[in-house]
């Protein structure tokens, strides 16, 4: 596979050649569908020095990045890599940052890492101090930090311990759960087999009625929608949106096709965004308004098509751990890449806005598509086959330097 980049920019004022931006043309050989799409960095175990899968990802403030790993507790700071382990060396299931401290759990253990003076992160066990015998046989699958309680939830799929950073209390759940999740300060999570339930502060648990609708199904997250709606995540039915005791799939276009890649994970960007990670076709990403923005998968956005764990970063990019590896979405650059899966292209040598128009001038003619339509296709304009090496834009129409001498396009047709 050939990589070629191709940064262009405005020299003066006149030339108009893509006016204040800059963009990397990224062209690859495959069948698939062009996209433009934003960089992806690619992590794999080579670099990290650890195992493929990776099941959840929390930040510090200062921008570190944890991972819990099959092969334990990996930080990235941003040039390096560090690896931490549970008393046992087991697995580590699920992180979650809050007040400085890591908070991890695996087989049979939870505890939080905590930086000392020379910020070596050493480990506390929560769970080797309780006196419980259901912790022995548990595996803890998710750690809900809960910041406006300040309490720390550390849940397997039957039992949830609670530590409010003096003691670990344990509670019993109506029924098996899936994850508990923060849904505007209160705790919501779902009873296999029978709907929504919120945890209340004293304990109890709470029935959300109207949520009977998702009894049958596994509910893989639930994210807040406006001010009063939940958007719920579903394993195999897709997307539903609840409130005002009802349930109903989610009224977006894509639902069906997201129904098809098994949702898995969700989160929502502070600029509204919602990025759906699924276990068969990598990330979804949609505009605030529900516009599906960018569809990331391999090998065009990401090593692996299953999505384990996302968060966001603290500078605006997206964390994604894989079945195989960790990428780096950088959702926060203006920066975007096309993908040619055609591999008619060839390799760019120059580029123009005009009218709407990007043209594109390649070794194998003068190329056109609808600009900023990020899905619209590439097409070659009749008559420029062959070798195009500069483009000028005039007030008489845009000039193409050619193997074959000069043309002036005008729209799609060259003379």
């Amino acid at each position: 596979m050939q990589e070629i980049h191709l940064d262009l920019f405005r020299r003066k004022p006149k030339t108009h050649v893509l006016p204040a931006l800059i963009v990397g043309l990224v062209l690859f050989a495959s069948a698939m569908r062009a996209q433009e799409l934003p960089n992806t960095i690619h992590f794999d175990k080579g670099d990290y020095h650890s195992q493929s899968q990776n099941w959840d990802i929390c930040t510090l403030p200062d921008g570190t990045v944890f991972f819990a790993n099959n092969g334990g507790l990996l930080e990235y700071d941003g040039a390096r890599w560090y690896q931490y382990q549970l008393p046992d060396r087991q697995v580590v299931r699920a992180v979650a940052c809050l007040d400085g401290k890591v908070f991890a759990g695996g087989f049979a253990e939870f505890g939080y890492f905590e930086p000392d003076e020379a910020r070596k992160w050493r480990y506390v066990s929560l769970s080797k101090a309780l006196n419980s015998e259901a912790i022995r046989t548990e595996e803890i699958w998710h750690i809900l930090a809960h910041a406006p309680s300040g309490n720390v939830y550390f849940q397997s799929f039957s039992t949830i311990f609670r530590y409010d950073g003096h003691r670990v209390e344990q509670i019993t759940p109506p029924a098996n759960i899936m994850y508990l999740e923060n849904i505007r300060g209160r705790i919501v999570f779902q009873g296999i087999g029978s709907g929504l339930y919120e945890l209340l502060d004293g304990g109890g648990f709470r029935f959300l009625e109207g949520s009977e609708a998702l009894a049958e199904s596994i509910v893989t997250f639930i994210l807040p929608k406006g001010k009063d709606t939940l958007l719920v995540g579903t394993r195999n039915e897709g997307l539903f949106t609840c409130s005002n005791r009802s349930c109903q799939p989610w009224a977006n276009a894509f639902n069906q096709r997201i129904r098809k890649s098994q949702p898995n994970k969700a989160v929502l960007l502070p600029d509204g965004r919602l990025c759906i990670g699924t276990i068969r076709e990598g990330v979804y990403v949609f505009s605030a308004e529900g516009e599906m923005l960018y569809h990331l998968e391999r090998p065009s956005g990401l090593q692996n098509n299953t999505v384990l764990a996302m968060t966001p970063g603290v500078q605006g990019e997206l964390w994604v751990g894989l079945d195989r590896g960790i990428d780096c979405v950088e959702l926060n650059m203006p920066l975007l890449r096309f993908t040619d899966w055609t591999g008619k292209l060839g390799t760019a040598y120059a580029a123009s806005l005009r009218n709407g128009k990007l043209y594109l001038g390649t070794n194998q003619g003068l190329f056109l598509k609808n600009w900023p339509d990020r899905n619209a296709r590439f097409e070659l304009i009749d008559g420029t086959q062959g070798q195009v090496w500069c483009l000028y834009d005039t007030p008489e129409g845009l000039l193409c330097g050619h193997n074959e001498g000069t043309f002036l396009i005008e729209g799609s047709n060259a003379r």
